[in-house]
C-alpha cells in the first residue's frame, strides 16, 4: 500500500526521487485543493505524485421509478467503470456519494451523465453537489427552523442553477399556507403540510421556471451527510 507524505501542488501524475521528496513543502491540507497533488511511497521505496481528491454527492433523477430499476451495487459500479473512486450509494432513490480527480462540477456533471447513458441506455439527469455543499444542506433550516404541524416533511428540490431573484419572486407567487416555498441558491426548500401526495402545489409549473429538478426529503440529506461527509466538514 502506498504510503502518503507531505503533499505538493503538480500538475500531472509524475514520479520524483526520494532526495527530490525529502524537499517537498508540507501541505496544510490534501481534501479540496484542486489540481493538487500528494507523493505516495510506493512498494519499490520510490516515490510518485497523485492529484488530490474531490468528493461529490450525484443526485439522480428518476432512479428505481417504472420500469428503470437498479441495484445499489450496480449503480457503484456503474460509477467505478468512470473511473470515480470510493464510491458509495445512500438509499434506492439515486444518491451516490464518490470521489473525483476534476474539481470542475460542471466537468463532472457531465461525465457523469453520459456514463450513465453509456451503462444503463437511458438518460438520467445528474444534479451534482460538493461535500460543503451537500452539508450546507444539511445544516440549513428553512422556514426560520418551522418544521411544520401537518404530515408533510421538508423536502429539497436539487436545481441544475441557482434561482435568480426574479425567478425566485416567481416561484415563491405558487406558495399558500399549506405549500411553503423557499428558494435558497441552487435548492428549491418545500414544505406540503399535507404530504406531497396532498399538496395541491402544480410542481410541472414551477419546473417550468426552474428548469428540471429532483427531490429527496430534508432527512435524507442530513442522514447522508452525516454518515458519509461530517468529516469533510
Amino acid at each position: 500500500m502506498p504510503t502518503p507524505i507531505a503533499n505538493h501542488c503538480h500538475s500531472e501524475h509524475t514520479s520524483v526521487t526520494p532526495s527530490k521528496a525529502r524537499n517537498l513543502p508540507p501541505s496544510q491540507s490534501v481534501r479540496g485543493l484542486g489540481g493538487c497533488s500528494f507523493p505516495l511511497r510506493g512498494n519499490d521505496g520510490s516515490f510518485r505524485l497523485r492529484r488530490a481528491m474531490h468528493r461529490y454527492v450525484a443526485f439522480l433523477r428518476g432512479m428505481n421509478l417504472g420500469r428503470r430499476r437498479i441495484k445499489n451495487d450496480e449503480l457503484c459500479a456503474a460509477f467505478e467503470g468512470m473511473g470515480f473512486e470510493n464510491v458509495s450509494a445512500f438509499l434506492a432513490s439515486g444518491n451516490v456519494v464518490f470521489d473525483a480527480e476534476d474539481g470542475n462540477q460542471d466537468n463532472v456533471a457531465d461525465a457523469v451523465e453520459t456514463g450513465l447513458k453509456d451503462a444503463l441506455g437511458y438518460d438520467v439527469p445528474t444534479f451534482l453537489r460538493t461535500a460543503d455543499e451537500v452539508i450546507a444542506i444539511a445544516k440549513y433550516s428553512p422556514f426560520g427552523g418551522f418544521a411544520g404541524d401537518g404530515v408533510g416533511k421538508v423536502q429539497v428540490a436539487m436545481l441544475g442553477q441557482p434561482i435568480d431573484q426574479e425567478t425566485a419572486q416567481a416561484v415563491l407567487g405558487f406558495a399558500s399556507d399549506d405549500d411553503l416555498l423557499e428558494p435558497a441558491g441552487k435548492e428549491l426548500h418545500w414544505l406540503p403540510s399535507n404530504g406531497i401526495s396532498g399538496s395541491e402545489l402544480d410542481l410541472n409549473a414551477v419546473e417550468r421556471l426552474v428548469g428540471p429538478m429532483t427531490i429527496r426529503t430534508k432527512r435524507t440529506v442530513e442522514r447522508l451527510a452525516k454518515r458519509f461527509l461530517v468529516n469533510d466538514a
